[in-house]
């Protein structure tokens, strides 16, 4: 093209400019998009959507898309077809179903409608083999299949002039089945394919194909029940009580799925099981029954099982702060407790219970008659007890169920070589049998002790019972204190001793005998107890060279005992009951080093040891060491009562030996090698000169050399 431009008295000026130009033949470009809405939030589409439970409907977005041209033209037809080819087999089926086209609103039927469509025809494709067709005109709804057929597919064809840059949109529901056969109870469908075949065709221009997918899972709703049994204390005497918590959680997981229906239980699993040794005693308060969030409350039923193994009812619905007395409600034998609790609208997705159950130890087995326990002192008879919940709920006419069980063991503690009526015990151990004299050897001591009854506002650990001005006559004439060694209240850990009643105590103070008075150690900046336990103490070295005593000074934990009665925990012992009773024997170490020289009360030279040395030990004995613990507690009224135990270590002579080394060197002059056979440090040949050859100065020399040294066993 030519531009000019022209001016009287100017030369006209001419411009020239061309574009590329090309004429293309006409084609078709359609493509296709599908996704899955949750239902109730249209707006959040996605082509992968899991977590859809079973049972719940999803919505399915179709478009069709002719492209705007030149890459498009005008189509005579669009033609969406669903399922597509590679759709899961499910769609559509018995599992998955057509719930009918989203045309709700105006926007939504105009929407289907690609521009320039006048008419379309839809056809159905029933499980029964059938088809049928309708054929809406522009701007209706889309229509819904024929009542009581079942869709496994449909095509809609849009016809008249379909303008490029035209978009169909479809919308429709999709049904799921609640049928284990689709998803099993708990499980997954995996993710299921679903794809959208597009066709847009126009009269002699070649037709244009595409497709689409996108996925949806589903999960089984189900209901997750647990139980955390708890059980305190550990470890009890024949006629003791424990209290057994049944924790409980039942959640759902699963939209509309609601437990109604929970059933906590707890009975006799077989002979020498916790039932088989234990007596229920009381259902203790709070015996709630959960309301839910829209205030309904439900129901309680407890049952018991008799001697026979049937289940009978004990109470319905008791108030919730008062104890439920099991044998006066029962008039019989008790063999098991249930607690079923309903609520037949529901609970809410997250309930919790705790029934909460007082035993008594049996001195004799239900099932055999034989002793629940032996030795005090000897391991304690455990007892394992099982308690286990059921929750059950519905989701349409599908049965949803969860399922759990705990366990927990109690030790029962034999009363022969316990303590007596004042409930204390004591006992005493060292670690090793014998050391070795003038070795500095090390070795340490456990001391074991129990409380049995409720009542002492205090109690004394003390080494040695009897402490004296010198330390001569105790542990201490031979030993020196190095450790008292922490006191954690679970474990293992190296070095320490556990103790789990502790958790209920408290080490108030540490206090070292200086042969007069006691002594309190100051105690770390975070006290003497953190959240494990006891810390111990490491003594100085000064303090095991004045120490002739040591003593833990113990009360009882009454701020954690009230946090735990606060949360629920019926297994702490009450504030206020003193140290806490049970049938533990509990302990703590100390740890100790062997003197060269023994303490003596006036101050005489006394070797640890000598022949025929005697320390402690009653009726003498050579080398006899007894160490003696006390344990004492004293009650509200200031009573006061104790126990001892004791535990001899043997120090023992080792051979004395000494050993003799004779070595031999050449000086001044080689020396040749030694004709016998012998080490070189052992033997050297010198060359001995004739007389009067060299002045006597210069002979041969050598040097021998005797190295003597101590090789007794330390």
């Amino acid at each position: 093209m030519r531009a000019t431009v022209t001016v009287p008295g100017q030369d006209p000026v001419s411009k020239e400019a061309e574009a590329p130009f090309s004429v293309g033949t006409e084609r078709i470009d359609v493509s296709a998009q599908k996704r899955f809405t949750p239902l109730g939030d249209e707006n959040a589409e996605t082509e992968n959507l899991t977590g859809v439970t079973a049972g719940d409907s999803v919505g399915v977005v179709l478009r069709a898309l002719n492209a705007d041209v030149p890459r498009s033209t005008v189509l005579d037809s669009l033609r969406i077809v669903e399922p597509g080819e590679g759709s899961n087999a499910r769609f559509f089926g018995d599992d998955l179903r057509f719930g009918g086209f989203d045309m709700s609103t105006p926007e939504r039927i105009a929407a289907a409608w690609p521009a320039g469509a006048t008419g379309a025809v839809v056809t159905w494709s029933y499980d029964d083999g059938t088809t049928a067709t309708d054929e809406p005109t522009a701007g209706e709804a889309m229509p819904a299949p024929a009542t009581g057929k079942t869709v496994t597919g449909f095509e809609v064809v849009f016809t008249g002039a379909i303008a490029p840059g035209a978009v169909s949109e479809l919308r429709y529901r999709l049904d799921s089945s609640v049928d284990e056969d689709f998803v099993p109870a708990g499980g997954t469908s995996g993710k299921l394919r679903n794809t959208i075949d597009v066709t847009g065709a126009r009269e002699g221009l070649d037709p244009d194909e595409a497709s689409a997918s996108a996925t949806v899972a589903y999960v089984a709703p189900r209901i997750d029940a647990s139980i955390d049994k708890r059980v305190g204390p550990g470890v009890v005497l024949p006629g003791q009580q424990v209290v057994v918590q049944l924790g409980t959680e039942v959640k759902t997981d699963g939209g509309r799925t609601k437990p109604t229906r929970i059933v906590v239980e707890d009975a006799l699993a077989g002979d020498g099981t916790f039932w088989d040794a234990f007596d229920a005693k009381r259902i203790l308060p709070p015996i709630s029954r959960p309301t839910t969030s829209a205030g309904a409350q439900a129901s309680l039923l407890i049952e018991y099982r008799d001697a026979a193994g049937t289940w009978k009812t004990l109470v319905v619905n008791p108030d919730a702060d008062t104890a439920v007395d099991v044998e006066a409600e029962a008039g019989e034998e008790v063999t098991g407790l249930r607690f079923v609790y309903a609520n037949v609208a529901g609970f809410d997705q997250v309930t919790y219970v705790k029934p909460n159950i007082l035993f008594e130890a049996r001195d004799e087995l239900r099932s055999s008659g034989k002793p629940t326990a032996g030795a005090f002192d000897g391991r304690p008879e455990a007892y394992e007890n099982t308690a286990s919940v059921e929750a059950t709920g519905k989701l349409d006419e599908r049965t949803v169920t969860g399922e759990d069980e705990d366990r927990a063991s109690v030790g029962i503690r034999g009363e022969e070589g316990g303590p007596g009526p004042e409930g204390l015990w004591a006992g005493k151990t060292w670690q090793h049998d014998a050391l070795t004299s003038q070795s500095g050897a090390s070795s340490w001591t456990t001391q074991r002790w129990a409380v049995t009854r409720e009542g002492y506002s205090s109690a004394v650990l003390q080494d040695p019972a009897s402490p004296t001005a010198s330390g001569e006559g105790t542990v201490f004439e031979a030993f020196d204190l190095t450790h008292v060694r922490p006191i954690r209240t679970s474990g293992p850990v190296a070095d320490a001793t556990v103790d789990p009643m502790l958790r209920w105590d408290l080490v108030t103070a540490v206090e070292l005998w200086d042969g007069a008075r006691w002594v309190p150690v100051a105690a770390p900046s975070g006290g003497w107890t953190d959240a494990g336990g006891f810390v111990g103490y490491t003594l100085t070295a000064a303090e095991r060279e004045w120490a002739r005593g040591v003593r833990l000074i113990l009360a009882e934990n009454t701020a954690a005992r009230e946090a735990a009665a606060e949360a629920g925990d019926l297994t702490a012992p009450a504030a206020g009951s003193g140290i806490a009773a049970s049938g533990e024997l509990r302990s703590f170490r100390l740890d100790w080093k062997l003197r060269d020289r023994a303490r003596t009360a006036d101050g005489s030279l006394k070797w640890v040891k000598e022949k025929d040395t005697s320390f402690n030990c009653d009726g003498g004995g050579d080398g006899c060491v007894d160490n003696v613990f006390r344990l004492s507690g004293t009650t509200s009224d200031g009573a006061e009562h104790s126990d001892t135990a004791n535990d001899t270590i043997q120090v023992i002579d080792a051979a004395q030996n000494v050993a003799l080394d004779k070595r031999v060197q050449a000086l001044g002059v080689a020396s040749t090698p030694c004709t016998v056979s012998a080490a070189a440090s052992d033997c050297v040949q010198l060359v001995v000169p004739n007389a009067g050859e060299l002045d006597p100065a210069d002979y041969p020399r050598a040097r021998y050399t005797l190295t003597t040294r101590n090789s007794s066993e330390r």
